[in-house]
């Protein structure tokens, strides 16, 4: 008795919550073609999209669509490209990026390049351009891995992006261009291997890393710092 009347309070409470058809994609009855891998991207309280991989054109594609706070669908599917992260701004624009590799000779080494493309809130596509990216090396002695964030900043978008050794954060409008404004982490003997970062309601850039010392690789720190809305220091780099 106890199940039963725990069950039919969950499917009271789930339909209160989603009083409306979740379905994303066109009806896909009988099964002519493949959807699968789906992703969902908040936009905080406004509402979220969800992307997954589509072959209803034959060759594999990503479809998405959007939903307000209710669970409403916002217009209808859209075509869009491969994205591993979308991040909204304040104009309910959004950037999504993904990285690909590449190599065009075997006597060069193999390119990085972290793709951007920024969308309006009509979900046309405004600009893409490549927004970070590097050699690889041949070999992995002494790499330290690749990590990307890409964070809301008012009407703009902050791109954090540790390559190896290096750390770095730039701007972008609304329409992809560049900020002058650039954040390149200086450091001594230990370089970043992995970092988390928040922004609070100032404006203001709460950056935390993991370091390894370059010279003895089983010696770790951690560091902080905060940056202004400049990505100038406020304090730190603190041990």
């Amino acid at each position: 008795m106890f199940f039963i009347c725990h069950l039919l309070l969950s499917v009271n409470i789930y339909s209160q919550l989603f009083p409306n058809d979740l379905l994303v994609n066109i009806e896909n009855q009988p099964s002519t073609f493949v959807q699968k891998n789906p992703q969902i991207f908040p936009n905080g309280s406004k509402g979220y999209i969800s992307v997954w991989e589509d072959y209803r054109d034959g060759d594999a594609g990503y479809y998405a669509q959007a939903f307000d706070s209710l669970n409403n669908k916002i217009g209808s599917n859209f075509q869009i490209d491969y994205q591993t992260d979308i991040c909204f701004n304040n104009s309910n624009g959004y950037l999504g990026i993904h990285s690909t590799i590449a190599s065009y000779s075997i006597y060069f080494p193999a390119t990085y390049t972290v793709w951007g493309k920024f969308y309006d809130q009509n979900n046309q596509l405004i600009s893409a351009k490549g927004v970070g990216g590097g050699w690889l090396p041949d070999c992995g002695m002494g790499w330290l891995g690749i990590q990307e964030e890409i964070l809301s900043f008012g009407d703009e978008y902050l791109f954090l992006f540790k390559f190896s050794n290096e750390f770095s954060i730039s701007k972008f409008d609304n329409e992809g261009n560049n900020n002058p404004a650039y954040f390149q982490l200086e450091y001594n003997d230990y370089a970043p291997i992995q970092f988390s970062s928040a922004i609070n309601l100032k404006g203001e850039i709460f950056l935390a890393w993991k370091a390894v010392n370059v010279f003895e690789y089983d010696s770790l720190a951690f560091y902080t710092s905060i940056l202004d809305s400049s990505l100038n220091y406020i304090s730190g780099p603190n041990q």
